[in-house]
C-alpha cells in the first residue's frame, strides 16, 4: 500500500504530481505544475508554480520555494 499524508490545512494547486510516501504537515501551500517526489516531508512551506521537490527532501517551516526551482 502506498501512502501520502495530508494536513487538513494543505492547499494543492492544479496539475500536481505527488509520489508515494510524502508527508504534508501544517501550513503547506503548493502551486500549479509541481512534482513532489517520494519520501519528502514538507512543513510550513510555500511552493510556487513549476517546481520539483525531492526525493528525500525535508523542507522546514517558513521556506518559500520560488517558481521554476
Amino acid at each position: 500500500m502506498l501512502t501520502i499524508f495530508f494536513s487538513k490545512e494543505t492547499v494543492i494547486g492544479k496539475n500536481v504530481t505527488i509520489e508515494p510516501y510524502v508527508v504534508f504537515c501544517k501550513k503547506v501551500k503548493v502551486g500549479n505544475n509541481v512534482r513532489v517526489k517520494s519520501f519528502s516531508h514538507l512543513e510550513g512551506v510555500i511552493v510556487e508554480d513549476n517546481v520539483e521537490i525531492g526525493p528525500y527532501a525535508r523542507i522546514r517551516p517558513e521556506v518559500k520555494i520560488q517558481k521554476g526551482s
